[in-house]
């Protein structure tokens, strides 16, 4: 299904917004389990904005200590993409993953890494694929 941005998506509190955050949290939860199924928790949308529609998003992690790196946490979406596990159309050239801010400035002073978390920002094209079932 074709979906253009709506002003809708930038205020969390829509029936709109609710209702794409729970697909694509799904789409990007189940991609992640495949790949982390031991370590990865779930995904929070943190929010949507133009261009076609960009989601911002934290990854959550068992702990500190499985955080993936941030390239692992991008390819590992494109992958996920590339082999049918997750059914967004996402433009894996705007995949971006960054550490949270105050993890950041942890690892700057020190060599240890503080968070359990992840912030991804990915473009969806905007087509949504959309599981078929076949009724006989």
């Amino acid at each position: 299904m074709m979906r253009q941005f709506y002003s809708e998506y930038l205020h969390s509190s829509t029936t709109q917004y609710q209702e794409l955050a729970t697909n694509v949290t799904i789409e990007v939860n189940r991609g992640y389990k495949i790949i982390y199924p031991l370590t990865y928790l779930r995904s929070r949308i943190i929010q949507f904005t133009q261009g076609s529609v960009m989601v911002k998003m934290t990854l959550i992690f068992v702990n500190q200590t499985v955080v993936p790196n941030l390239t692992s946490a991008v390819q590992g979406l494109a992958l996920s993409q590339a082999q049918g596990h997750t059914f967004l159309n996402i433009d894996t050239n705007s995949i971006s993953a960054s550490l949270p801010a105050a993890a950041a400035q942890n690892t700057a002073s020190t060599t240890a890494f503080k968070a359990n978390i992840l912030t991804i920002t990915v473009g969806i094209l905007f087509t949504m694929l959309t599981r078929l079932s076949l009724v006989n």
